[in-house]
């Protein structure tokens, strides 16, 4: 058996937001098996980058090795896209077109605040639960919960550095972090649209005829297949780093 390996971000389209996606990831899968005959495509690995910026650039050093990056979604091909109103989905077209005519090195940056501003907007019309969510959640548990109030904090803090964080928010269990209706109220939106959700959903449902199948860091994609498997858990941020 012989396959392709690719480093994902820089596997771009015509319709990917600047740097390479599910999407695309899934078109790859699709074209080398059966234009070519190849039986598998890895990449490199897909797990959650730094929610604010700068976003690192090397794939091997996640903020948490349990949880994909939602960079790599494509933002058209998730369902809540199609409710936005019609002025919404043009502007984010426009954002995306601005970041494929973009030369020289990968933005990452700007391939994230785009992102963001796509899902905060998708979040905000959400519908009523969906119940593979809620069983997401629970499955998660206290990992999620705790992943995605550090992801809010570090938002807010504009730094993944928890040294450079208020004393009472270095831990998910003080006060600062427990008494703040707002971290509680972002973490929500983490879970469901830019943390793990999102990202596994899509990755688990990229296309049928491909599979995910972990490899040790890497990620390894079959043809024939209908299912994918989620990325291999491993830790998120500690409760109280250090």
């Amino acid at each position: 058996m012989w396959g392709f390996t690719a480093q994902l971000y820089s596997v771009r389209s015509a319709a990917s937001w600047g740097l390479g996606d599910l999407r695309d990831l899934a078109d790859l899968a699709d074209w080398s098996g059966r234009e070519l005959g190849a039986g598998f495509v890895l990449v490199n690995p897909l797990h959650a980058t730094e929610p604010v910026a700068p976003v690192g650039a090397s794939p091997y050093s996640p903020m948490s090795r349990r949880f994909p990056s939602p960079l790599y979604l494509r933002i058209e091909d998730m369902p809540e896209y199609a409710d936005l109103p019609a002025a919404d989905r043009e502007r984010f077209a426009a954002l995306a077109a601005g970041l494929r005519a973009r030369e020289g090195l990968l933005d990452r940056d700007a391939v994230w605040a785009a992102k963001l501003e796509a899902l905060e907007a998708m979040y905000g019309r959400r519908r009523d639960r969906d119940p593979r969510f809620e069983e997401f959640r629970r499955r998660e548990g206290a990992a999620l919960a705790s992943f995605a109030t550090w992801c809010a904090i570090s938002e807010e803090q504009g730094t993944t550095d928890w040294r450079r964080w208020p004393s009472g928010l270095r831990g998910a269990h003080d006060h600062g972090v427990v008494d703040a209706p707002r971290y509680h109220a972002r973490a929500a939106f983490t879970s469901g649209s830019s943390g793990g959700w999102t990202g596994s959903s899509r990755r688990r449902s990229a296309r049928p005829g491909t599979r995910g199948c972990p490899s040790g860091s890497s990620t390894t994609w079959r043809s024939g297949c209908r299912t994918a498997a989620p990325t291999p858990g491993c830790t998120a941020p500690p409760a109280r780093p250090g």
